[in-house]
């Protein structure tokens, strides 16, 4: 039986049509449709509601029924979606529906989803399969040193079961030795806090930051958490182009274009994941300037600063 997923690459094809082309005319029309809702809908795991769907028939010059294929957009849920309770129904008591909070609409990790997909199915026919979308590198040999798992263990007995809210002390001492190794100026110990991971910071300074309807400047292609906690926070990320055409630099003008009196700061991944883009000092400028403007908090996403090849440089935006 043809899907909706399967007429809509149908009518993409006839159009010549990409994914990021459906997003840039949402764009256009303001109408909220990000890469991960179209990559959903291609894969066939979710269906669009109703006003989306229109905007794709209007998009792609077909009619919405055909596009749809009569289905009933309510059925597009999810088992995930749906969480109904174990009570007893018996007795004909309705059973009560829970369904996931309308906050998770637009957090999504589409980026590895329709991969790790395809994955599966070739690992099923008998292919195998370097899964590197996790960022794992222990199945590759690259395990931690002897002597760090030396002294972990030798530390066990004097470990912490909480330690100061900002971090442990040396940690945060190693931190701006590396900043000063790294020349950046006026970075102290009050200046540092650790967390459980990058993600954990990224979760925690969004839910600080951001009021109800407030606007951050995220770049497109994103790291989806980015995007998730700022939306779970309250605000509204507001996705800046990203030109592959020009060596995946963030599009300065895009940037400028889409600051308004509600936008609080601009995200800036670099080295950037995932495009592996690294950004030369004068974009890096470029942003500052816009920045101190329009008097913005910059959040500089560099967890990936050591991680580059081929004899160039990081250049931190501090």
């Amino acid at each position: 039986m043809e899907t909706f997923a399967d007429r809509l690459k149908a009518a993409m094809n006839e159009q010549g049509l990409k994914q990021v082309d459906l997003v840039r005319l949402a764009q256009q029309k303001g109408i909220k449709l990000g890469k991960s809702h179209v990559s959903q809908y291609v894969s066939g795991k979710t269906i669009p509601r109703t006003d989306i769907l229109h905007f794709l028939a209007d998009a792609l010059q077909v009619d919405p029924d055909w596009l749809n294929n009569n289905n009933d957009n309510d059925s597009t849920l999810s088992d995930v979606d749906k969480i109904q309770t174990s009570a007893d129904n018996s007795g004909g008591m309705k059973v009560r529906e829970f369904k996931k909070s309308s906050k998770l609409n637009n957090v999504l990790y589409d980026v590895r989803g329709p991969v790790v997909d395809e994955a599966a199915k070739m690992e099923e026919m008998g292919t195998h399969v370097l899964k590197l979308n996790i960022g794992n590198p222990a199945p590759f040999g690259f395990r931690t040193p002897d002597e760090v798992i030396y002294d972990m263990s030798r530390q066990l007995s004097d470990c912490e079961g909480y330690s100061a809210s900002a971090g442990l002390f040396s940690a945060r001492k190693a931190i701006m030795q590396y900043a000063q190794l790294k020349h950046l100026p006026n970075v102290t110990m009050s200046d540092i806090y650790t967390g459980n991971g990058v993600s954990e910071l990224i979760n925690l300074t969004m839910s600080a930051l951001l009021d109800t309807g407030d606007e951050i400047l995220i770049p497109s292609p994103d790291y989806p958490l980015w995007t998730a906690c700022a939306t779970l926070a309250g605000g509204k990320p507001v996705h800046y182009i990203c030109d592959e055409q020009s060596d995946w630099y963030p599009d300065i003008e895009d940037m400028r274009k889409k600051i308004n009196d509600r936008t609080k700061a601009i995200v800036i991944i670099n080295p950037n994941n995932p495009t592996g883009a690294l950004y030369p000092k004068e974009v890096l400028q470029q942003i500052v300037d816009l920045a101190r403007e329009h008097q913005l908090i910059i959040f500089s996403d560099e967890i990936y600063d050591r991680l580059v090849m081929d004899g160039k440089e990081h250049v931190s935006i501090a």
